[in-house]
């Protein structure tokens, strides 16, 4: 039976050597997010030597996004020397069903821990920029003139929490070509 028409296309789009590529795209959007994401923060000193900082372990749903990126990036690190393997020699190092398994449905599961992190940063970020603007005004209105010294840094902090919100956008997309090119020569047995 013939291939259908765009099918080459395909098969060279879904190489193995898009699959590495793709993972390491996914390993520089991941680190760039975390290396963000981990040195976030807001600090404050008021006039009676209180000093507060404010980082992404203050919130749990920035804790949250943590896990995701750490989560995924052991993934793709534990994964990328058989995709480096396959790229250059155009084979898996192993047919075990149990290896691809694991590859398929590990690749399903971190997108969808990097799909619900990326929804977590962009939401906890706005809702707590948005929250803090409220709580602000609540201050203000009681005579607590604090806040408006420590207003900017904490804007600045949820911005930079939106920085990287984006870069783990990018690692999800990214991470979502892979490559399910199944060599599927040993078939053949039949």
């Amino acid at each position: 039976m013939s291939q259908p028409e765009g099918s080459n296309t395909i098969n060279k789009l879904l190489s193995p050597k898009t699959g590495l590529v793709a993972r390491l795209i996914t390993l520089i959007f991941l680190g760039i997010s975390l290396t963000i994401l981990a040195t976030d923060n807001a600090n404050y000193h008021d006039n009676f030597s209180h000093h507060t900082t404010i980082t992404y372990k203050n919130f749990t749903s920035y804790k949250y996004v943590m896990f995701t990126i750490v989560t995924a990036l052991v993934y793709n690190l534990i994964l990328l020397p058989f995709a480096i393997f396959r790229a250059s020699f155009g084979r898996r190092i192993t047919d075990h069903r149990t290896f691809f398994m694991f590859e398929f449905y590990g690749d399903k599961v971190i997108l969808v821990l990097l799909a619900t992190g990326t929804g977590a940063a962009f939401a906890a970020t706005l809702e707590l920029k948005k929250n803090f603007d409220v709580l602000d005004r609540v201050l203000r209105g009681i005579g607590y003139k604090g806040v408006n010294a420590f207003e900017s840094k904490l804007h600045k902090f949820f911005d930079v929490g939106f920085a990287s919100a984006t870069f783990l956008l990018f690692g999800c997309l990214s991470s979502a070509v892979h490559d399910d090119d199944d060599d599927d020569d040993d078939d053949d047995d039949d």
